[in-house]
């Protein structure tokens, strides 16, 4: 499967491919040409994304536009951290 989509505001090239553990879906920008690869579990998580999380990643400030995270590994990395461990960075009152 290979899909190209495109609005006013994005373009992407969307393709299935298999790799050693299983399908995963490729998403490249065709503006810049960067892309990623995602699984299963990390697609279905993004079901289950509230509206405000959705709208954070939506924001190009947040994750394109900021001169942080701009790579898709930094943007992930950032995203994972964000949504799996977001009290780390916050110190803790022991170090106080």
């Amino acid at each position: 499967m290979a899909e190209e989509l495109r609005n006013e505001f994005a373009a992407v090239h969307l393709e299935v491919v298999t790799l050693g553990n299983g399908p995963v879906l490729m998403i490249t920008d065709l503006k810049s040409g960067a892309s990623a690869q995602y699984d299963p579990l990390e697609l279905e998580t993004l079901v289950y994304l509230s509206a405000a999380e959705r709208t954070h990643l939506l924001d190009p400030a947040t994750t394109r536009w900021s001169g942080e995270g701009d790579a898709p590994s930094e943007t992930a990395e950032y995203l994972f951290d964000t949504y799996f461990h977001p009290h780390e960075s916050e110190p803790s009152s022991e170090a106080i």
